[in-house]
């Protein structure tokens, strides 16, 4: 399956990036020098007071002390390691031709990519039943159908540093377990919000626990990379060069907008918003993008707006129409392994009768059929009815997709 893609589909959707500085009222940041086009560093990440005159320096490497006590040789910096606890140690500065956190700590960078923030909006519907993780973790408001604001939030480190956290079990402080997922989240990560025309908060996302993990590699990023993922669920971080990515599709990568009217929205995404993770800066950690809510679709077979993904959505479809069948017998529809065929990344999905259904009620549903295929077979008992109806579609709405069916018996 695609997981990234462009929406085809209409869309009104026009796009207001907002790049906000955010500082500690606790720990007020340092300014830059007049003139130098800097920006503020984070508490922790500027160079030590200077050490008394008969004091000795630490090479690299060597724990040492805010204070001065400890002083660093000449041309190091006393920097906590992001970002897991313990003593600060002495580093060299960065050196790059980017000109990226010259004479400062090592520090990541948490960048939002706000291209992708605004290609792959989407707005759909889905049903969720109560046993699932969506509603066991709160992502829905209840079980059943409804209508979802789906988005994709891809996070590049673009610092000078590895965002490193480790074993996510050794520090419960900043990590929850989920027992749906079986692996640990960090709380607080990310904020996302739907605001109105006024400004004024309509709701809030429901998911701020994260899995922090290399999800993706940065096309040509400014200081590189490594070339293969380092971190994952297990030992989490994002490389420098790296990004994580929650993209549109991904359970509870979404608003819940079920009871939301009709109108013009915002959505604002916020990375890191209570800066528990130390950062070269923090002001491109926010962005938004401006879009039209229209009124509620309610059959399978109307159309979704913008980018909605999966087998699990209720737009979209299209009707491959009604069938017979000799009731009790098993029966295979296909488009593609070995049973018709396809074209893309498909989908389909049997309904008893005449009628459209939900993924809930559906006799079979099938997105890849295997082998590394992407076309789509489903098996299934015939009803009592001796009638089936097949739906059918790209796994993304706007993608290029064609399902040639066949049927077995």
């Amino acid at each position: 399956m695609h997981l990234f893609c462009r929406a085809t589909c209409p869309l009104a959707i026009a796009l207001s990036f907002c790049l906000t500085a955010c500082g500690d009222d606790n720990h007020p940041t340092q300014p830059p020098p007049p003139g130098s086009g800097g920006t503020a560093l984070p508490p922790d990440a500027g160079p030590p007071d200077a050490p008394p005159p008969d004091a000795p320096t630490l090479p690299q490497g060597s724990p040492c002390s805010f204070d001065g006590g400890l002083a660093c040789g000449a041309g190091l910096l006393c920097c906590q390691t992001c970002c897991t606890p313990g003593a600060p140690v002495c580093k060299a500065p960065p050196s790059n031709d980017a000109g990226i956190g010259i004479h400062e700590c090592p520090l990541p960078d948490l960048a939002l990519d706000q291209d992708r923030l605004r290609a792959e909006l989407g707005i759909g519907t889905a049903t969720f039943s109560a046993q699932g993780c969506s509603v066991q973790e709160g992502c829905v408001a209840a079980a059943g159908m409804r209508r979802l604001l789906h988005f994709s939030v891809v996070t590049p480190n673009v610092g000078t540093a590895d965002l490193y956290l480790g074993d996510p079990s050794r520090n419960p402080a900043l990590f929850v377990y989920s027992a749906c997922h079986m692996h640990y989240h960090f709380q607080g990560y990310a904020l996302y919000r739907l605001l109105d025309q006024q400004g004024t908060e309509v709701l809030t996302g429901r998911k701020r626990a994260f899995c922090l993990e290399d999800f993706e590699r940065q096309r040509n990023p400014p200081l590189g990379g490594p070339r293969n993922a380092q971190y994952d669920c297990s030992n989490q971080g994002i490389s420098m060069g790296w990004a994580d990515t929650y993209y549109n599709g991904l359970q509870c990568q979404f608003l819940d907008v079920t009871d939301v009217p009709p109108g013009t929205y915002t959505l604002e995404v916020t990375i890191n918003p209570d800066h528990i993770l130390p950062e070269l800066r923090y002001d491109n950690n926010v962005g938004t993008v401006t879009f039209t809510l229209p009124a509620a679709t309610t059959l399978q077979t109307d159309p979704c707006t913008g980018s909605v993904t999966g087998p699990s959505r209720e737009c979209g479809w299209s009707s491959g129409g009604t069938f017979a069948c000799t009731a009790g017998q098993s029966v295979r529809v296909g488009c593609g392994c070995g049973l018709g065929s396809c074209t893309g990344d498909t989908m389909i999905r049997i309904c008893s009768g005449t009628g459209l259904c939900t993924a809930l009620d559906a006799l079979g549903q099938n997105d890849d059929c295997g082998g590394g295929s992407t076309c789509s077979l489903a098996s299934f008992t015939c009803p009592a009815s001796g009638q089936y109806t097949v739906l059918y579609g790209p796994y993304t709405t706007g993608d290029s997709a064609t399902c040639t069916l066949a049927h077995s018996p």
